[in-house]
């Protein structure tokens, strides 16, 4: 049997912008660390590409360099810094006029999506239209497992 190590794209891109802003900012990974406020073995995996950073992880970053552009952060959009020395992040989080906004796009997420906008009122049927509830079947619970701290699990079955 072989392992293959799959790499996730998302997780090369984030550590390399990290990486990048370490080096703008003339500091290594334990100074990085220290100064963002997260743990150095959480950098550590992400710079080894094990995990990728969690939202409040890019939040961390942003806070601690408020020079630090959000959307480059998180998608590549635009300069690695602000000229204002501010990452934007409660002007996309809160549009000034939502109706600026086309239909369907999400700009914190960078999620478009696909055919007509619907606002919510469109999503109320009409009294001609009737509402159809689907009962599913019951869940059964097939297996539980309990692990433990010394590297061992236990499973657990229903009994029939």
């Amino acid at each position: 049997m072989y392992w293959v190590k799959t790499t996730n794209i998302a997780s090369i891109i984030m550590k390399t912008r990290i990486e990048e802003i370490m080096k703008a900012k003339g500091v290594n990974a334990t100074q990085f660390a220290r100064e963002v406020g997260i743990k150095q073995a959480a950098l550590s995996h992400i710079l080894k590409e094990r995990n990728n950073p969690s939202l409040d992880m890019v939040m961390k970053i942003c806070q601690a360099y408020p020079d630090v552009n959000l959307r480059w952060l998180l998608y590549g959009e635009g300069q690695m810094t602000t000229p204002d020395g501010s990452s934007h992040a409660v002007e996309t989080a809160t549009p000034s006029n939502p109706s600026d906004e086309t239909p369907g796009s999400f700009p914190l997420w960078g999620l478009e999506t696909s055919g007509t906008h619907t606002s919510p009122s469109d999503t109320t049927p009409s009294p001609e239209e009737k509402i159809r509830y689907v009962e599913l079947p019951a869940r059964k619970v097939v297996e539980v497992r309990i692990f433990f701290d010394d590297g061992t699990y236990e499973t657990l079955m229903p009994s029939k």
